[in-house]
């Protein structure tokens, strides 16, 4: 096997469980498989004591063109701000010059890459012209995930044609559309590949209409919020194969409720592992999955009964479940598979923790340095410092 190099981190978070494992090695070999020890068999050598390696993080429900009009509308109900098509947001969207728009997205993707999130789902507005800046943004930084165009109008044709043209679509409700609608677009997408998300009792109204009951109709691969939801409705919308991604802030400060993860938790200890994290509106939340993972554990971690249990789940939520919502594959730190990438994540009160898991949901956000290991074009790894 061709040398590569290790690196020597204080600890690693393993396989599909996400085990701590402390004091590794990871060998990274040029042909792009790793390997996971105690020691390093390779001559070259990297120090990173004081880093967490862990798989790349996603963050599952992001709107990233808002964040070129942070903080407007402040305080006002959610249905003001961001209902579809005629919400605050979307007026100040239609009036704002597309390349202010897009020097704002640029910023924000920068600062999101550098805390180590290379997979996103974003719900892009303003129709094929905003899916379009979004999709070319991400090919310039190198940042994956999907893209779920929203159309100008909620016509079934509009909805159709982005998705001919991107392969992901963003619906506000199952409401968007009437139900032949969804039937259409179901059929279309499974044959076709495209990706579909949906928001889904944000609003008690929306629960009281029992919007999660055409959600079958609809077919999507992922739902977000599910607030109000109760754990045997959403382990009914799982047991179908649908993802659940949930948005912590968001709940808290737009839809103005607590969030749900104590469900979420509940479910994670029945076993269900489909569930993703996002920040969803940068307008008003700054998009950090960093900060999500502290603010989520630091509500609820008390009251699980396990709080190193309850991290291993939110951190399965920025990783493997967020992937599953995404519908892209697993990528995980094991000897013997093929590298995808590798987020090395300085964290220097790890080496001294009590609880591990713990310690990396609470302070990552605060991280000294993030790098990304990863293989371009089939060239020798790259090492990335942010």
């Amino acid at each position: 096997m061709a040398q590569g190099f290790g690196l020597r981190v204080s600890y690693a978070l393993v396989g599909e469980s996400l085990e701590p494992v402390g004091a590794v090695c990871i060998e990274v070999y040029d042909d792009g498989v790793i390997g996971i020890g105690s020691s390093c068999g390779v001559p070259r050598v990297i120090d990173l004591r004081g880093f967490v390696a862990l798989p790349p993080l996603c963050n599952g429900h992001l709107h990233v063109m808002d964040s070129a009009i942070p903080e407007y509308g402040e305080g006002s109900e959610l249905s003001e701000l961001v209902s579809h098509p005629h919400g605050l947001k979307y007026r100040l969207l239609a009036s704002t010059p597309l390349p202010i728009i897009r020097d704002s997205v640029l910023r924000t993707f920068k600062r999101v890459l550098s805390e180590g999130v290379l997979f996103t789902g974003v719900y892009a507005e303003l129709g094929l012209k905003g899916a379009k800046l979004v999709t070319d943004l991400y090919a310039s930084l190198g940042i994956e995930g999907r893209v779920l165009a929203q159309p100008i109008t909620k016509s079934v044709y509009e909805y159709l044609d982005v998705a001919r043209m991107i392969g992901g679509i963003g619906f506000d409700t199952v409401f968007d559309i009437d139900s032949h609608g969804r039937r259409l677009i179901a059929i279309l997408s499974r044959t076709s590949g495209w990706i579909v998300h949906v928001h889904v009792s944000e609003t008690r109204e929306l629960y009281e209409a029992r919007d999660y009951e055409y959600i079958d109709e609809l077919a999507p691969t992922a739902f977000i919020h599910g607030i109000y939801m109760d754990v045997d409705e959403l382990a009914s919308l799982l047991d179908q194969g649908y993802s659940w991604i949930i948005c912590p802030r968001s709940n808290t400060l737009l839809a103005k409720t607590s969030p749900p993860l104590a469900k979420a938790y509940w479910l994670w200890r029945k076993g269900y592992r489909s569930i993703g994290l996002g920040t969803d509106n940068a307008a008003w939340i700054p998009p950090s999955i960093g900060v999500e993972l502290e603010y989520s554990y630091i509500l609820y971690a008390w009251r699980s009964g396990d709080p190193e249990d309850y991290a291993r789940m939110l951190i399965h939520t920025t990783t493997l479940g967020c992937y599953r919502a995404l519908g892209l594959p697993p990528s995980v730190l094991e000897s013997g598979v093929k590298l995808g990438a590798i987020v090395l994540a300085g964290i220097e009160d790890i080496e001294y923790s009590g609880a591990p898991l713990s310690t990396i949901v609470k302070r990552l956000s605060t991280a000294h340095q993030v790098k990304i290991v990863r293989q371009v074009d089939e060239e020798p790894i790259l090492v990335s410092d942010f």
